[in-house]
């Protein structure tokens, strides 16, 4: 279909959010099919996005899958903080709100910078202004972080739950640090086993998509995970 429409002179771009997700759909003959049909159009490019960024790298670095080499790699970082900024504050002006520069980039740092979770704390902190002469401030944002959490400690809870005790003892370690973690000085300091049993534990973590990887740092994708892990675990 996105191949035939083009008659009318116009190239396509055809944008796939969360690609790694065809994984479920019989597996590889999906993408085997898949690859098969795309590859003969000439006039509409492809664009994947997917959060689970190991597995979208597997799929087009690995030689035995379909997609190999079919797409070039582009990590996307952190949004523009000015931009954000902007955003945010023009958001809540909407409603007669004012929330200075400095509490807004505390909400996007207690967010994780996550578009996702930033738009999920602000919303919770838009809530609680009861009127707008109440001062947004970082104790209003700390206060609707920590709700956040209280409503998703049950998950939390049971996610926790279901991890090994060394996994556990290796989320502690990454909420302080997720730098060097097969390093001899980060098992010391966190007390824990050989590089090659670490290594196992984040191949898991990894996999369940509790934690992530980029630029060689491993760190919680869940920045209120790491909120529920430092009060409660």
């Amino acid at each position: 279909m996105p191949e035939n429409l083009t008659t009318t002179g116009k190239r396509f771009i055809v944008l796939l959010d969360e690609f790694q997700e065809i994984n479920k759909l019989n597996g590889e003959n999906f993408e085997n099919l898949f690859r098969s049909k795309i590859q003969q159009h000439k006039n509409v490019n492809y664009l994947f996005l997917g959060s689970r960024t190991h597995l979208l790298s597997d799929m087009f670095n690995n030689k035995a899958r379909a997609f190999y080499n079919a797409a070039m790699l582009m990590q996307i970082g952190p949004l523009p903080q000015k931009e954000t900024v902007e955003f945010i504050t023009s958001r809540f002006a909407s409603s007669n709100i004012h929330i200075e520069q400095a509490a807004t980039l505390f909400l996007i740092e207690q967010a994780g910078h996550i578009p996702y979770y930033i738009q999920l704390l602000a919303a919770e902190v838009w809530q609680q202004i009861v009127a707008p002469s109440l001062k947004i401030d970082k104790e209003l944002i700390v206060m609707c972080a920590e709700k956040i959490v209280d409503l998703k400690s049950d998950y939390y809870y049971e996610l926790y739950g279901r991890l090994t005790a060394y996994q556990k003892k290796l989320l502690k370690a990454l909420v302080v640090s997720g730098e060097n973690v097969f390093s001899a000085n980060y098992a010391k300091k966190f007390r824990l086993s050989a590089a090659s049993t670490t290594q196992k534990a984040i191949f898991g973590l990894v996999e369940s998509g509790i934690i992530e990887k980029t630029e060689g740092r491993y760190f919680i994708g869940d920045p209120f995970l790491k909120q529920f892990l430092t009060r409660y675990a």
